[in-house]
């Protein structure tokens, strides 16, 4: 929230002036806000941020620094940026609007401080830290069964498993995705068992028929 005494906001209006917007409904807004301000010399706490929004985006320094930033906007900070956006849609509701942006144009460039925010959140940090190799196991994979951090629809914790039958903890890996704690796996097990699980609740050794057999 921001806040400016009248003679700020005077002289924001007039920076606004100078700036030769063309956007007729930014220029309608401001109108009707400097009508408001020389009524009753004030703005409300929204139209002051409004105000002050309007002014950083066509602060002709600031146009010049986005204009840079989006003819530096290469395949490697869109591939970040989809991914990134991807993972706020599965925490909600934070960047809900510029979710529904970029739902709207998916060529959608976010500001360099937009970007460099979103990627600047540690559990985004650890999302793509989790992501940023191929998921270890690939459908059709024969993988086993370890209880920590089983997951049942990625959440709470599956009790109960005898981990002692083969037919439970053995299974097969039916669809890999991700979701915001990272890759997450579909398996079915040899009783025919749905479970779905992270990697951190499957056995980093690959299976082979001895195992399942009971010869391990």
């Amino acid at each position: 929230m921001a806040y400016l005494t009248s003679d700020q906001i005077h002289d924001v209006l007039n920076k606004l002036d100078s700036y030769g917007i063309q956007n007729e409904k930014v220029l309608e807004i401001v109108k009707s806000m400097r009508d408001q301000f020389a009524r009753k010399g004030s703005l409300s706490e929204k139209q002051v941020d409004l105000l002050v929004r309007f002014e950083k985006q066509n602060n002709p320094e600031n146009m010049v620094k986005r204009s840079e930033w989006e003819s530096n906007w290469d395949a490697e900070k869109r591939e970040r940026f989809a991914k990134v956006v991807e993972y706020y849609r599965m925490n909600p509701p934070f960047y809900g609007e510029l979710i529904k942006m970029v739902d709207r144009n998916p060529n959608y460039i976010p500001s360099q401080e937009t970007y460099e925010k979103m990627m600047g959140n540690k559990f985004v940090q650890s999302f793509f830290k989790k992501t940023s190799t191929a998921a270890r196991w690939n459908v059709g994979d024969m993988v086993k069964l370890i209880r920590a951090g089983i997951l049942e629809g990625y959440r709470g914790s599956v009790y109960g498993l005898d981990t002692t039958n083969p037919a439970v903890i053995y299974c097969n890996v039916m669809e890999v995705n991700v979701d915001a704690k990272g890759y997450c796996y579909t398996l079915r097990n040899l009783n025919g068992q749905i479970i779905n699980v992270h990697e951190i609740g499957i056995s980093k050794r690959a299976v082979d028929a001895s195992e399942i057999n009971g010869e391990d």
